[in-house]
């Protein structure tokens, strides 16, 4: 259980850092607004958000795959349905709001990501005492 600690504390602080190193280019950006300075802040945000999320995708699939069958069963099943209910609710947004010009890749990835996102966020940003209890969400 010690490792799950550790990979949760780091994902944690590389959340934490994104959001300061945000905060420090709003900071930067509103201040001096131009030169130099600014560039290493820039490359220090999109540095801190890379690491970010691929920690964060490897912590997520690790602790996916150590949930028990009935919970992860269960999530996937969610993140099925909120896929295609949110597909469907932009699909039809998009058809009435714009008419023509319907895009299909940002209508998915944003029901992709959103559908992820609700279902197993939690495994990411929250501890669990123990990884193979159920607990009832929804």
């Amino acid at each position: 259980m010690n490792k799950y600690n550790n990979l949760f504390k780091l994902t944690r602080s590389l959340t934490y850092l994104f959001i300061l190193s945000l905060f420090i280019l709003i900071f930067i950006g509103f201040t001096i607004g131009e030169g130099e300075i600014l560039q290493y802040s820039v490359g220090f945000c999109v540095i801190s958000f890379i690491s970010c999320f691929v920690i964060g995708g490897i912590s997520l699939v690790i602790k996916i795959i150590f949930l028990n069958s009935m919970d992860r069963k269960r999530r996937l099943i969610n993140a099925l349905k909120n896929f295609l209910c949110l597909s469907i609710t932009l699909f039809i947004l998009d058809f009435i709001l714009r008419g023509s010009d319907i895009n299909l890749g940002s209508i998915f990835s944003i029901s992709f990501g959103s559908a992820v996102g609700i279902n197993f966020g939690d495994l990411i940003f929250f501890k669990r005492k123990n990884l193979n209890t159920y607990q009832k969400f929804f």
